[in-house]
């Protein structure tokens, strides 16, 4: 897997990350845009910079919605009925918001961007 941006380079973007949650955000964001540019980026002889500001956005969009972290995802309601208490969980489906904010921002950094032989990085034909 390719990695388009390195740990000191994200640090000195003003990344927060200790380097193992970023080495974890750093691989997502790789896949997502492998996804969507059909892997493109990895013929490339240098991947442009704004990959790197792609990944480093994707990396902290990512990490704060973190799916480990179920306080981000669940909403409790309890209610006293007769005396009774009773509580429910409902989860908030924030990951399908935080996918289809990445798939936007992939297109917005990528959308103009062609490939050393002048191939859309986006371009979905064959």
């Amino acid at each position: 897997m390719n990695v388009y941006l390195s740990y000191d380079e994200y640090l000195d973007m003003g990344g927060l990350l200790q380097q193992a949650a970023f080495a974890r955000w750093e691989a997502q964001a790789a896949l997502t845009i492998d996804r969507m540019t059909q892997k493109r980026i990895r013929d490339m002889a240098v991947a442009p910079d704004t990959v790197k500001q792609l990944v480093f956005e994707l990396i902290a969009l990512a990490s704060a919605a973190d799916p480990l972290n179920p306080a981000l995802y669940l909403t409790q309601e309890t209610e006293i009925v007769d005396g009774v208490h009773s509580s429910r969980i409902y989860s908030q489906g924030r990951g399908n918001m935080v996918t289809g904010r990445m798939e936007q921002l992939v297109v917005a950094y990528l959308g103009d961007v062609t490939d050393d032989t002048g191939m859309p990085l986006l371009y979905l034909g064959v």
